[in-house]
C-alpha cells in the first residue's frame, strides 16, 4: 500500500482566503449526505457499483489511464480513486488529501470516465512532479491546460459529439475552452476575465509541455 499523496504546498499569505475557500469546496464533497428515500439509495448503490466496475476495468485495460497511473512518482492506491455522488457541474476532481474523485452520478459512460480519469491523473502528475500551488490561478490554469490537452477529451470525435467542429486549430480551441470551464468551478479563479487572463499568461509554456508523454496522445 502506498502512502497518501502529499499535502499541497502552503499558499502565500495573500492567497490564504482564496485557498481556504478552495479547500472548503473540495472538502464539502466528503460531507455526510443527508438521509435519502429508499429508491434514491438504491439508485446511488447502482451508480456506485457501475462506477467501481468501470474504474477497475480502465485502470487495468485503458492504455492512457494505465500509462499515466504508472508514470506517477508516487503511485496511487486503489483507495485513492473514490466513487461518490457529486454536484451537477463536475464529473471528477483531484484533491491531495483524498486522491481522485469520480462522480458516479455524473459519468454517463465508460469512455466519459476514461477521459475524466486521464484528466485527473495529469493533475496528480503535476502535483507530484512540480512545485504547483493550487491557490494560484495561473498555476491551476497550467495544469488545466495540460489536462485538457493530454487526456484525450479534445480529440476530434469527442468535439464532434459535443457539436464543436473546427478544422483550423480546433484542438487548441477545445483546450482553451475546457480549461476555462474547469477554472470557472474554482472559487478563487472566478471573476471577470480572471480565468481567461490566467490561461493566456501561461498558454505558450503549458501547451508545449506534454510530460509524461513524448507528444500529444
Amino acid at each position: 500500500m502506498t502512502d497518501p499523496p502529499p499535502q499541497p504546498p502552503a499558499p502565500a499569505p495573500s492567497d490564504d482566503v482564496a485557498f481556504t475557500r478552495w479547500r472548503a469546496a473540495i472538502s464539502s464533497l466528503l460531507a455526510p449526505a443527508p438521509p435519502l428515500h429508499q429508491e434514491h439509495t438504491a439508485v446511488q448503490e447502482q451508480e456506485h457499483a457501475r462506477c467501481q466496475k468501470w474504474k477497475a476495468y480502465l485502470l487495468q485495460h485503458s492504455p492512457i489511464v494505465s500509462f499515466l497511473a504508472t508514470a506517477l512518482p508516487s503511485p496511487l492506491h486503489d483507495s485513492h480513486y473514490v466513487c461518490m455522488p457529486c454536484p451537477p457541474s463536475i464529473s471528477g476532481g483531484f484533491a491531495p488529501q483524498i486522491g481522485i474523485v469520480l462522480c458516479q452520478n455524473r459519468l454517463v459512460s465508460q469512455r466519459h470516465m476514461e477521459d475524466t480519469l486521464a484528466h485527473e491523473l495529469v493533475h496528480v502528475y503535476d502535483h507530484e512532479t512540480t512545485d504547483v500551488s493550487w491557490a494560484r490561478c495561473e498555476q491551476y490554469a497550467c495544469s488545466e491546460i495540460r489536462a485538457a490537452m493530454l487526456s484525450g477529451e479534445c480529440r476530434f470525435m469527442r468535439e464532434l459529439r459535443r457539436g464543436f467542429v473546427q478544422l483550423n486549430k480546433g484542438h487548441q480551441s477545445c483546450v482553451r475552452r475546457r480549461a476555462a470551464l474547469a477554472l470557472s468551478n474554482v472559487p478563487h479563479c472566478q471573476g471577470e476575465n480572471v480565468a481567461e487572463d490566467a490561461i493566456r499568461n501561461v498558454w505558450a509554456k503549458c501547451f508545449s509541455d506534454t510530460a509524461p508523454f513524448d507528444e500529444i496522445y
